[in-house]
């Protein structure tokens, strides 16, 4: 124990001193301040939420636009290139061409009202809704989500109120399964509390295959379903008239690109999406807005020869979320020769309207990088700086470094067929996302300005690095890597001392081995991807070896510690000492999973659902699919995947692991290698 508070003492004062200097040059970062204007950005926005930007629909389409004429007014190289929203990439969906001109929700009986109206309000109807003309009763059936929700009730012909948030789940029991004309859903009270007037933003996301029988829905707020909720319950019958005027068509998907040329080789990206019903002020015209003004920031800054020219050349890139950014890269390979992406997504958020935070999430485990520890060096100097913006707030700072989560593009990147280091940004929690409440009020000029700041900063410093910069890099990421060592080790030590009992006790063992070794290797990893930034022929690539050989000997120090903690509580507890036994393990070696050669790109669930039914799914959740499948590579079993999972994620179960290799395979995603 002594040692291990001894490694702990070493480790300390590096982070420490680390913290204390900012990565990025004095002269950068006065010239990035002076002309990155969150007042530019937050006009920005003001114009593209005009536009009804719905996936391959033509408001999405004179977005594009309207950001390529920005760009190109700002001198900088733009177009827009085109994708075909009828057929899938690798596993990903085609969000089908769709618009409404019309649709009207009324209460016809026990009296005239209406209760939703697209020209008011389009997000009040539920994208890809089918044309309609119906006049039914109104049916409760609770959240819809479950078929015992629909027990003892006729629903064939009637609009159900469902206030479940599984859309396709809703649409599936009541329409496809029951025979319902039609939807209306809200929120129940218990989502958003004290916010009743909430509408939320729904959408079908049909398969081709199911484009006409797909049905329609309304979405009202919570105030009013819980008032028709109380009135079916009291006995009343109400009648609605739902009128939906809409199409389906063959259309395609923007992809806007604006590219600063490089001095040399490489490449770092940008992106953002576009997409989301009007208004979607923060999600995403906010992150939409911001590029075009770090795209114009960083021009101005070269023409004035504030910043030279950068080494690597920075790639803008607007797309619609997931079903353009699939096709997109799928068409330039030479995406993979990139060393850091940035993906802003809901960048400027009023922190007093929302109560949220920038929140920067991390690489997942799969794929280490610097990239983590140069922004959050970035983000610890930005407080002093003062970051304001003349009509923006004057709060303080508030922000976190993550843990990777997905949700948004940047999982093309870190998908292991990928292997370009990509953080997002965003705020959370906001209790307006996804819905019409998404509005300008909830943003903030000088959130815009800071956010904008903390992507452009670093971006620009990999943008020009050499070997000077990637061995002060590789120092900072070995400084932070010790630390998160050190606590990791701690922490798994403490998961030790309080096992109850002898089998709690010997798992507990194994997995605090696990947490060391495997971190050792991650964190080598990350502190030798610094490389990536080096002169071609330089002197720095060494250097950063010896920074990542002295991690693992940090490592190797740290598993021994560790074996020796676990070696001295199991003599304390006068127990005998016994293997951890993890049922299924013997079959889970067995099972050695590869991607198949057109297995491209993060997984999206849809394609399990049209290949093998509804009634199939992965088991575990989005976080550990996704980096379960990262870590297929035709090599680690099953088994092995579950231990490097094991120690990311809490919780995960080997035979849920073992399900959806199995799964993987069903679907003719993955081949199973012979038994080693």
């Amino acid at each position: 124990m002594k040692r291990v508070l001894l490694s702990l003492a070493i480790v300390a004062p590096s982070w420490t001193t680390l913290n204390a200097s900012d990565l990025i040059p004095a002269a950068m970062r006065a010239a990035i301040l002076e002309e990155l204007s969150g007042e530019r950005a937050y006009e920005t926005v003001t114009e593209l939420i005009r536009f009804d930007r719905v996936q391959a629909s033509s408001g999405i389409a004179a977005a594009a636009e309207h950001i390529e004429e920005r760009l190109k007014a700002s001198g900088i190289e733009a177009h827009i290139e085109s994708f075909p929203s009828t057929k899938r990439t690798w596993t990903w969906y085609a969000a089908p061409g769709w618009e409404a001109t019309a649709a009207t929700l009324r209460m016809t009986t026990p009296e005239e009202k209406k209760l939703a109206d697209f020209a008011e309000l389009p997000l009040s109807l539920a994208k890809h809704s089918n044309s309609a003309n119906v006049t039914t009763d109104l049916v409760d059936v609770g959240a819809g989500t479950d078929p015992k929700d629909y027990e003892g009730r006729e629903v064939a012909g009637t609009i159900v109120l469902a206030t479940g948030t599984d859309l396709r789940r809703i649409h599936k029991l009541a329409c496809v399964d029951r025979g319902a004309a039609g939807i209306v859903n809200a929120y129940s009270s218990d989502v958003h509390p004290g916010r009743p007037d909430i509408v939320r933003y729904t959408a079908f996301w049909p398969l081709e295959s199911e484009r006409d029988t797909t049905r329609f829905c309304f979405n009202v707020s919570t105030s009013t379903a819980l008032d028709l909720r109380a009135r079916l319950a009291r006995g009343e019958k109400i009648r609605l008239e739902a009128k939906v005027t809409a199409r389906f068509y063959d259309s395609t998907q923007p992809v806007v690109i604006a590219t600063i040329p490089g001095s040399g080789a490489g490449e770092v990206i940008f992106t953002a999406h576009m997409c989301h019903p009007t208004p979607s002020a923060n999600d995403n015209a906010s992150g939409a807005a911001g590029l075009v003004e770090i795209a114009r920031t960083v021009k101005k800054l070269i023409d004035v020869k504030r910043i030279a020219q950068p080494r690597r050349t920075i790639r803008f890139v607007w797309i619609p979320e997931w079903y353009g950014m699939a096709p997109y890269v799928w068409s330039h390979p030479e995406i993979k020769n990139a060393v850091a992406a940035f993906n802003c997504d809901m960048i400027g958020e009023s922190l007093a309207a929302t109560g949220g935070y920038l929140s920067v999430t991390r690489t997942p485990y799969s794929l280490p990088s610097f990239l983590p520890d140069l922004v959050e060096n970035t983000l610890e100097s930005m407080p002093a700086l003062d970051i304001t913006s003349p009509r923006g707030s004057r709060g303080r700072f508030m922000y976190s470094m993550d843990a990777f989560t997905g949700g948004s593009d940047h999982i093309f990147f870190n998908d292991s067929t990928m292997r370009v280091p990509s953080l997002m940004y965003s705020h959370w929690p906001d209790p307006f996302h996804h819905t019409a409440q998404d509005t300008l009020d909830k943003v903030d000029p000088t959130e815009l300005k800071r956010t904008m700041y903390a992507a452009l900063a670093p971006a620009l410093y990999v943008a020009a690095a050499g070997d000077t910069e990637a061995r002060a890099v590789a120092i900072e990421t070995l400084g932070r890597a010790r630390a998160r060592l050190a606590r990791q080790a701690s922490d798994a030590m403490l998961r030790v001392d309080a096992a109850p009992d002898a089998q709690s006790l010997a798992l507990a063992c194994s997995h605090a081995l696990r947490v060391v070794r495997f971190g050792g290797t991650r964190e080598a990893a990350a502190v030798k991807s610094a490389a990536s930034l080096c002169d071609a022929g330089g002197t720095a690539h060494s250097d950063i070896d010896d920074m990542a050989a002295d991690l693992s000997s940090l490592a190797r120090t740290l598993e021994g510690e560790v074996r020796s903690f676990c070696a001295s509580t199991w003599q304390r507890r006068g127990w005998k000492q016994a293997a951890a036994k993890i049922a299924g393990e013997e079959d889970a070696r067995r099972l050695i999973p590869a991607r198949t050669p057109e297995f491209i790109g993060p997984l999206d669930s849809s394609y399990i659902t049209e290949k093998l039914g509804e009634s199939k799914s992965p088991k575990l959740g989005d976080e550990a699919s996704y980096e379960m499948i990262n870590y297929i590579d035709g090599r680690r079993s099953a088994f092995e995947i579950w231990e490097l999972l094991s120690v990311e994620l809490e919780g995960v179960s080997l035979a849920d692991v073992v399900a959806d290799v199995w799964l993987l395979k069903e679907a003719g995603l993955v081949s199973l290698g012979a038994v080693r």
